[in-house]
């Protein structure tokens, strides 16, 4: 694969043009993907949208490319798809240093805390 280098951070170099349309190839395939029926209930589906969750809109670099290579090689070697491929795709993601939950409502972010308190007397007190 092609990456443009960063010289100041290596680790961060982003796919080059050339291979955008390699990118939207493999969304597309992951796309389909999630409408084959294979394995116990919808865990190829999960597994799949666990994918989509990091390819689709994002910069790729080199951690999504090794996670997606290193996914779909754990994928390829199962006879059985259940939920613990859905969890060993999870692991793949946390060892490349990706984000499980991103694009996803599933964990929130709290940006601020609120404390309701019960304020004893008339409301004449209250500024």
């Amino acid at each position: 694969m092609c990456f443009v280098s960063d010289s100041s951070n290596p680790a961060s170099s982003e796919l080059s043009e050339e291979w955008e349309g390699a990118a939207v190839e493999i969304t597309s395939l992951l796309y389909g993907l999630r409408s084959v029926k294979w394995g116990r209930g919808d865990a190829l589906k999960r597994w799949a949208t666990a994918v989509l969750f990091q390819t689709s809109n994002a910069v790729w670099d080199r951690r999504v490319v090794e996670f997606l290579r290193e996914a779909t090689r754990a994928l390829r070697i199962r006879y059985l798809v259940d939920d613990s491929a859905v969890d060993e795709c999870v692991a793949i993601m946390k060892t490349h240093g990706l984000d499980p939950f991103r694009g996803t409502a599933a964990k929130p972010v709290v940006t601020c805390e609120y404390q309701i308190t019960k304020v004893n007397g008339n409301d004449a007190d209250r500024p």
